[in-house]
């Protein structure tokens, strides 16, 4: 709402300024020469160039900030990649570890198995009796 109030107020402004400067000028760029072009159609032209050269510069800052935003996109997922692979690490390294104490409590119990006598069979009696 508020744009089309400034809207019909600019259009307002521009119907005065057209009715005060109805004079015929000669613009003149390089070797072109535009003869009794009112004054007010200058004003209007530089008015739209103006507008024109600033949605290029609006584009260009929109393009650049695409592009940063989807540069912190990639870093990010790959980051996030990066989380998902040390997290499986650590799961498999725990998994390692919860079988490695398994097997050394089974280590533990047959050599306190061996030294009390109980339970041990011929070839564990000889392996420990070789390792010591």
């Amino acid at each position: 709402m508020s744009e089309l109030l400034l809207s019909i107020l600019l259009g307002i402004g521009f119907a005065y300024l057209a009715l005060q400067n109805t004079t015929a000028v000669t613009i003149q760029i390089a070797q072109w020469q535009w003869a009794n072009i009112p004054l007010y159609g200058v004003a209007l032209g530089a008015l739209l160039i103006g507008l024109f050269v600033a949605w290029i510069f609006s584009l260009l800052g929109k393009a650049s900030s695409a592009w940063t935003v989807h540069g912190k996109e990639n870093e990010l997922n790959h980051t996030k990649q990066a989380a998902i692979k040390m997290q499986r690490r650590i799961e498999e390294l725990e998994e390692e570890n919860t079988r490695l104490r398994e097997e050394k409590g089974e280590i533990a119990k047959r050599e306190h198995d061996l030294h009390n006598g109980e339970n041990v069979n011929l070839f564990d009696r000889l392996r420990h009796s070789f390792s010591s």
